[in-house]
């Protein structure tokens, strides 16, 4: 029932958006009709790849769409090649704007290469790694899919031992490093993390960020073994309740607490 609501409410909004884009078209003097075209172009294509997986029986896909992104400013860490920043892009429109964090130079690439193309300009890739604080980084990857590199010393032991992959050299910054520089702006409304068991150093280095903004954050939970998840999520969990953050897992669809935190230690949580 949540899963269709929430596909429910996100065809709704996208409904709306699209009419007023099309009002524009027809009474804007200011604008060419053919810039007009590409902008809806991009905003239809942008939600319809999240709108596929949605209808597919994706929880976390239905789940992004019924939020409200309008105007805002969101941290993709950990965007690959841009699928969802692909999505975000379209869903904050023109008055928003998202920073796009890859560490891996050849998804990062094809990250800026969309950029323009299917993917609208209001991204700004960044090809670095997000963790706890400003250094040279370690990133193993495994050679058959670059989505899965990891700066993780247990996961990145699981990398070695399956024996195909490749190392990495890339600077790390942490997100209360990058948004006090002149590139980082002032505002942060929302964070998508999938960084493959980084998520706990990446929240740590973004405790002034979560004090100033309180941002939404969407977290997909990992670690090496499930012991490692369960400990992952309960530090994450500990961590957030002292930032006054509540917790919920989509997946269960289900309040966290430490007390029941073990719900969360596969998936997807939002916090707000």
């Amino acid at each position: 029932m949540l899963l269709f609501l929430l596909i429910t409410k996100s065809l709704v909004l996208h409904k709306q958006i699209v009419r007023e884009l099309a009002r524009h078209l027809i009474f804007s003097n200011h604008v060419s009709t053919s810039l007009y075209y590409w902008l809806a172009r991009i905003f239809i294509h942008g939600r319809r790849g999240m709108h596929r997986r949605a209808s597919s029986g994706d929880i976390e896909a239905a789940f992004l769409l019924g939020l409200d992104f309008g105007s805002k400013v969101v941290y993709d860490v950990g965007s690959s090649i841009g699928n969802f920043t692909r999505f975000f892009s379209a869903s904050v429109g023109r008055k928003g704007y998202v920073v796009a964090f890859e560490p891996n130079p050849k998804p990062y690439q094809q990250l800026k290469e969309r950029i323009g193309r299917d993917i609208g300009f209001n991204v700004l890739a960044v090809n670095m790694v997000v963790g706890n604080a400003p250094c040279n980084s370690l990133l193993i990857v495994r050679n058959i899919d670059s989505g899965t590199g990891s700066v993780d010393p247990d996961i990145q032991a699981q990398i070695i031992q399956e024996g195909d992959y490749y190392e990495l050299y890339p600077q790390m910054c942490s997100l209360d490093s990058y948004i006090a520089s002149e590139q980082g702006g002032r505002r942060l409304d929302f964070i998508k993390i999938d960084a493959e068991g980084a998520e706990f150093d990446i929240l740590k280095g973004a405790i002034k960020v979560l004090q100033m903004y309180h941002p939404e954050l969407f977290i997909e939970i990992h670690g090496a073994t499930l012991e490692l998840k369960q400990k992952n999520i309960k530090n994450i969990v500990r961590f957030l309740q002292e930032q006054a953050y509540s917790i919920y897992h989509v997946e269960s669809e289900q309040e966290i607490s430490l007390a029941n935190c073990q719900l969360a230690r596969e998936g997807h949580i939002y916090c707000k």
